[in-house]
């Protein structure tokens, strides 16, 4: 698994709002989560077939997808190699509006991630 992860300039071209939600979505992957790759949302995966099998075995629909496959490929860590890939932002990318709406739902998402990990 090939994990793509943002460079140290993304925060320089990015809304003061979805700097926040970032680092603070990065802060809770790392307390709650224990995962060593907290940079999830960059959108970029390389998979193998065994990568492949992990992310169909996801459950969310939505934004956070990124953030449970990265964490149960760690889940599998012993049977597949995980590495990350420095990624830059292409020039001219236009962020829309966080609506809080999404935030919401993303927020019972990351929920559930936690949950699936302390019941296991």
């Amino acid at each position: 698994v090939v994990i793509g992860t943002k460079d140290a300039s993304y925060y320089k071209h990015v809304p003061p709002a979805r700097m926040w939600i970032s680092k603070s979505l990065r802060k809770l992957s790392k307390m709650c989560l224990n995962i060593p790759v907290t940079d999830t949302q960059c959108g970029l995966k390389g998979v193998s077939s065994k990568g492949k099998a992990i992310f169909l075995a996801t459950t969310i629909n939505r934004y956070l997808a990124d953030l449970e496959f990265v964490y149960k490929s760690y889940q599998h860590q012993s049977s597949i190699k995980i590495v990350t890939q420095e990624i830059k932002l292409k020039d001219n990318i236009v962020f829309r509006k966080m609506d809080y709406k999404i935030l919401l739902s993303e927020g019972f998402n990351f929920l559930k991630i936690i949950f699936k990990n302390k019941t296991k």
